[in-house]
């Protein structure tokens, strides 16, 4: 449908992830690497999630409000920039 033709879009800019409880910048990483391939989060190989994750995390350091890529609060707003290779 026309959510999943936007997600396939090569140059749709970076979209916005607002943090839900629970959630880490890896688990957002895998899910969007996934929603933008097409695959399942679980056949995804850790390398590609690590390469983004690396990514996701330049992208957002300025802007989390613990500083620390590894907390991250709910509310808070991530920018997911393109997929490497997408």
């Amino acid at each position: 449908g026309p959510a999943a033709d936007r997600l396939r879009a090569p140059d749709h800019g970076a979209r916005v992830h607002v943090v839900a409880a629970g959630e880490h910048l890896w688990g957002v990483a895998a899910a969007h690497v996934a929603a933008v391939t097409g695959q399942a989060p679980e056949r995804l190989g850790a390398d590609a999630v690590a390469a983004y994750w690396l990514v996701l995390i330049e992208a957002n350091r300025a802007g989390l409000r613990s500083g620390d890529p590894d907390l991250v609060h709910p509310g808070e707003r991530l920018v997911l920039p393109p997929v490497p290779g997408q």
